[in-house]
């Protein structure tokens, strides 16, 4: 969303409802005040939740729009700006912790989209505005979702993650719970400090001491022992 920053500056001068609250500013065309008043404390709540637990001090100025039409929720790295649909903002869903973590943790890991998906997964699954009440299921999501499609190996998914694979649906809703799955592993194994290593650029061997390959390989043993062993697509391009 490169345009984000023009986008938002529109809807204030085509008369949007402006509201704010602690490092949030709401944009939304006079939908119901309820749905307005939670989205920006919720917002806020996940923000402080998020930042405490990355820890890297952020605390920047973050502007969320609502809109009340049929899109795609996203967060712009860059401007900070999160488009929500009104769907979205009035559900439970953990998408607003999902876009937040996406602003806080932003757009490093070098090019590997499954660390910048994997990342928000987790941290939408742990921050979820219910996960006192439940438990981290992203591995039991990941097992699900790939005993249907087939394991899709993590270095080949960074078009899946793309809108244009959007006619890959069933294989976008694999590959978005592997890397949350993935990301889980690395940080309860081994520790967040060292994810943070590698999803800033530096290398699995310099990290880990192992290849992505293997690590990839290590954390199938554990955690999906039942699909045995490495499953791979060989037809994900056909149309």
């Amino acid at each position: 969303m490169k345009s984000g920053l023009a986008f938002f500056w529109a809807l204030l001068l085509a008369g949007c409802v402006s509201q704010s609250e602690g490092l949030v500013t709401l944009t939304h065309a006079g939908e119901d005040e309820y749905v307005a008043k939670n989205v920006l404390e919720r917002t806020n709540s996940v923000i402080k939740k998020i930042n405490a637990y990355w820890g890297e001090g952020f605390n920047s100025s973050v502007r969320v729009n609502i809109e009340d039409r049929k899109i795609r929720s996203s967060a712009n790295y860059t401007n900070r700006f999160i488009n929500l649909s009104l769907r979205a903002a009035k559900s439970r869903r953990p998408v607003i912790e999902h876009e937040v973590a996406h602003i806080i943790a932003g757009r490093d890991a070098s090019g590997r989209r499954f660390l910048n998906e994997g990342i928000a997964m987790y941290l939408e699954q742990k921050f979820h505005p219910d996960a006192e009440y439940r438990s981290i299921d992203l591995d039991e999501k990941a097992e699900r979702a790939m005993m249907r499609t087939g394991f899709i190996s993590l270095q080949d998914t960074n078009e899946f993650f793309l809108d244009s694979a959007e006619r890959l649906k069933a294989e976008r809703f694999t590959v978005y719970r592997e890397a949350g799955s993935f990301v889980r592993y690395l940080i309860e194994m081994h520790g967040l400090k060292q994810f943070k290593e590698v999803y800033r650029g530096f290398s699995f061997e310099s990290v880990y001491g192992v290849t992505i390959d293997e690590i990839q390989s290590q954390w199938l043993d554990v955690k999906f022992p039942k699909l045995g062993g490495r499953k791979y697509r060989t037809d994900l391009n056909k149309p």
